[in-house]
């Protein structure tokens, strides 16, 4: 993990990283509750890990159209 921040630029980290992890961190406490902290940390991982692709899918159809 530490390799993995050391290789981000810091404005990959607050254009990329830090909206797509505050955005599930909200998902996560607003609307998932399963009563199981191993089930909602599973499903706060997967929603991470699909936002942050969605906004990379985004950035890179934006640089293309350029």
């Amino acid at each position: 993990m530490n390799k993995f921040f050391k290789n981000l630029t810091s404005q990959e980290i607050i254009s990329e990283f830090l909206p797509s992890l505050v955005i599930s961190l909200m998902l996560t406490e607003y609307f998932y509750k399963f009563g199981s902290f191993t089930a909602e940390c599973i499903v706060f991982i997967g929603s991470w890990y699909l936002l942050g692709a969605i906004i990379n899918k985004l950035k890179s159809f934006k640089n293309n159209k350029k």
